[in-house]
């Protein structure tokens, strides 16, 4: 966790508290996007959402998925 909005949600998984250039921030914000849950909800990457990983990581949009998913299961409950 890389920043005070990070550490926020250290604290408090529900915290809407994001900043702007943080790569955690941005995986977590995406994590809670329409975009993600749909691609969840069809167990496949969408275009939309793969845009979004486009947009937010570039070529490194593999592992940035992989930050995406882990953020999801971090919100629901799993350990930090």
């Amino acid at each position: 966790m890389t920043c005070a909005a990070c550490q926020d949600f250290a604290r408090n998984r529900h915290s809407g508290s994001y900043r702007t250039g943080c790569p955690d921030c941005t995986a977590r914000h995406l994590s809670q996007s329409p975009a993600f849950a749909e691609s969840a909800k069809n167990g496949s990457i969408t275009q939309a959402y793969r845009a979004a990983l486009d947009k937010a990581f570039g070529a490194d949009w593999l592992t940035g998925h992989a930050e995406v998913k882990r953020f999801a299961g971090l919100v629901k409950g799993a350990p930090l």
